[in-house]
């Protein structure tokens, strides 16, 4: 039995570059820096910042790993 779940998602992977390579700001499928980015969302210690790239119409997202560095105060002021 076949599982259309997995047919899509394997059709879905074919579409990006059999040497894709994860560079910041670049489209993984067509390697445009033509990318329209939409509101960051947080997950754990991670945020995602959606796009759609404008030469290509992929949609994906990049993803950024977050980490306490300290405090500031309310006029941007490091705390020490």
């Amino acid at each position: 039995m076949s599982n259309p779940d997995k047919a899509q998602e394997t059709a879905d992977n074919d579409i990006i570059n059999d040497e894709l390579t994860n560079i910041q700001g670049e489209c993984p499928k067509c390697g445009s820096d033509n990318l329209e980015y939409g509101c960051s969302k947080p997950y754990d210690n991670q945020i995602a910042y959606p796009y759609t790239c404008a030469d290509c119409d992929f949609e994906g997202s990049e993803r950024y790993c977050l980490s306490f560095i300290g405090h500031t105060d309310a006029d941007g002021k490091d705390l020490v």
